[in-house]
Parts: structure tokens; sequence; C-alpha cells
């Protein structure tokens, strides 16, 4: 490898490792880095870039020697002459991506072969082309239609070079003994790189498992750390729910979940019913947050006196969704009311709120009027949590 890369090895390193070896030479420290579309990096063992990856193999910028695909891996410019712009999925991540594209009859669905940063790829076009009005420069290129012979090819790079790098990676590692877990490969279409996917809990010295990877397979051998809901958004297709898991369906990024969103929105905390594949909580819980938080605002607290035009009781459990409280009454009798028909919500005075903090005497939830009942006066509105 150039020499460049050689000095950026022994940065990475903390340590000076001498000339650069044969091709496939490459950091000695696992980066945790990330893979696809922002996903979600893992704990910080190693002290590097969460940007950072370590590659080894021929320094070509093309794609590999005797490929169909030779040729077309010159560096990439930002391009503002495009006549159209068009989004794709492409990669492992089905990461989304705004193309450069002169070709202005692209349907929705259709297999394309692009440029993009890392090399020449198979995307999909999940949106039509648009015109390129204000000359948006694009660091990504649609090459043209993918024909019979790309689709073959990329076919065969998913069904029998990825398992058998797969196992003969895996091999490898047994062998050099390393504390890593190979996820999963990724060969380019174009031939310009091979990315392994691992997780590890800390630091790894790789470097012999790349040069004998670069070795068998004569291309640029990129390895990426990832972390556990990576693993489940690459090896994961549905969830318990029975749809697609949203990390793979939509979701480009992935942000971080808390356990409070988990107690607003599920009545139990069982790990089995909260847990994705990934063995995190669900990203759901997230994205669903803000609707819960704003229905949960039309509902009292649990402990709260609720006073309706038929009834007066304590509030025992809110169904958030249904927008129903569940009341008990002084007569030890349970009624469900809907959020629409409370009139009045009084805290317990001195109590305790859910939270565990005091609550005042005199806080009163009123976000609005509500007529009261026939010949009665008007009383305050309950909603407001």
């Amino acid at each position: 490898m150039g020499t460049g890369n050689s000095e950026e090895r022994r940065r990475n390193a903390g340590a000076d490792d001498g000339p650069a070896e044969s091709p496939g030479a490459a950091g000695p420290l696992s980066p945790a880095s990330s893979g696809g579309a922002r996903p979600e990096a893992p704990p910080d063992a190693t002290g590097l870039a969460p940007e950072e990856t370590a590659e080894g193999g021929p320094a070509a910028e093309g794609a590999a020697e005797g490929s169909p695909y030779a040729g077309t891996g010159r560096p990439l410019q930002a391009d503002a002459a495009a006549q159209w712009t068009v989004e794709v999925r492409y990669g492992a991540f089905e990461t989304r991506l705004l193309c450069a594209s002169d070709i202005g009859d692209i349907a929705v669905g259709t297999c394309l072969v692009v440029r993009t940063d890392r090399g020449t790829e198979m995307a999909v076009a999940i949106s039509p082309p648009r015109p390129n009005r204000d000359a948006v420069p694009l660091r990504a290129r649609v090459l043209r239609k993918a024909n019979a012979a790309d689709i073959e090819l990329q076919h065969k790079l998913e069904s029998e070079k990825r398992t058998e790098a797969h196992a003969f990676a895996s091999r490898l590692i047994r062998e050099h003994q390393l504390k890593m877990k190979l996820v999963y490969v990724e060969p380019l279409l174009g031939g310009e790189k091979m990315i392994f996917y691992f997780s590890a809990d800390g630091r790894v010295d790789f470097r012999g498992l790349v040069r004998e990877l670069a070795r068998e397979y004569r291309t640029r051998i990129e390895m990426r750390q990832i972390g556990p809901r990576d693993e489940a958004r690459l090896l994961g297709e549905y969830e318990t729910c029975g749809r697609r898991l949203c990390c793979k369906a939509f979701l480009d990024r992935l942000e971080p979940v808390s356990m409070r969103m988990a107690k607003q929105q599920k009545s139990t905390l069982d790990p089995g019913k909260i847990s994705g594949r990934c063995g995190r909580l669900k990203c759901c819980l997230r994205f669903e947050d803000r609707v819960y938080a704003e229905l949960r605002m039309n509902l009292p607290e649990v402990g709260d006196t609720v006073i309706t035009a038929s009834l007066k009781g304590e509030a025992i459990s809110c169904d958030i969704m249904g927008q129903k409280v569940t009341v008990l009454t002084a007569e030890g009798e349970r009624a469900t009311v809907r959020a629409e028909e409370i009139l009045f919500v009084q805290p317990p005075a001195g109590g305790q709120t859910e939270e565990g903090g005091e609550d005042d005497p005199d806080r009163i939830r009123n976000e609005g009027k509500r007529e009261g009942p026939a010949g009665g006066p008007a009383g305050e509105s309950g909603s407001g949590a």
C-alpha cells in the first residue's frame, strides 16, 4: 500500500510497524466504525475515531483487473452537470442515496448499476428521476440500468461468493485465535473491495487476517466493526409483530432508545416484550414516543381523583391508545370512562407522583374548560398530564 496509508497505520497502532508488507497489510487495531447509513457505533474500546476503518489489499482505484467494470472506478467528483437525480437503496444496510443520472426514464424498482464512494454497486431505484434544476452537486452517479449479466453476477456474489468468503474468513479467525465474530461479508459488484463486518468486545489485531484475505481474493479488504443493533439489521428479517424489522424497512439512522419510552408505552417491562432481535430496546419505542406523549396529556396520573358527570373515583389505570381511564369509586366499584368524559382531575394532596416527587396540593391539570353537568357549575378540564 502507499506511504500515506502506512503512516496512518503506524499512527493508529501507536507504534512503528516498519515498512509496509505485502498487499493486504492493514492497521493493527479494529476501529469502532460505522457501516451503511450511520449505524449504531459499538462501545469505544479502541480509541479511534468512529469514521475510521482498516483496509488492506491492492490500492487500485478502479474495479479489479479483468472485471467487466474495469475503468468505471475513477475517483468520484462532485457532479453538478447531471440532468436528473434519482434516489436509490444500495448495500448491505440498504442505505438511501441520491444519485446523479443522465437517464430520465427510470421506474421505481428498477435495478441500477451505480458508482458510489465505495465502488461500483447494484442499487434499486426508490423514486422516479427528478430534474436537477438547482444543479445540486452529487458524489454518486447512475452508470446505467442493470442488464441480465449484472443481475446474474450480483446473484452469484450474494449466493456463492459471500457464503464461501464467510466460511474462509471464519476459518482464518479461528486459526489466528482472534476474539472477534464475523457477522457478514459484502462483495461489491465491481470487485473494488470486499467488506467484512464483525463484532468484538475490544481491540483486535487483525493484520494477519487481512493479509491472507487480500492474498486470497486479490482485492481491497475492509474490516468494519459493528454493534448489536447493526448485527440484527444485517441478519434479521421479521420482528415479533410480524412485520419487517424497522431498521431494514425504513430507518436510516439508529437513534438511542431510553427506558422512559418503554415505561410510557408498555404496561409490562418484560425484556422479552420490549427487546428486539438485537437484544436492545425496540426501535419502534422511539419513533412512537411522541404520539404516546401527546395522547398521554389527555389522561390523569394513576392515583388522581377523577370526576365525571356521573361518578367520582380514583384513577387506577390508563389506556393511552384507547384514551380510557379505569376508576375505582368510593363504593369499591370499577368503571371505565373515556378521556373526553372527565370534567375535573385532582392530584392526591401531599401524595407522591409516579416519578417519586411530592405533589403540590393545589396542582390541577387544566388545559381548557368543559361544561359541568346539567344544572351544575362548569368544572375545569382534567386534560394534560
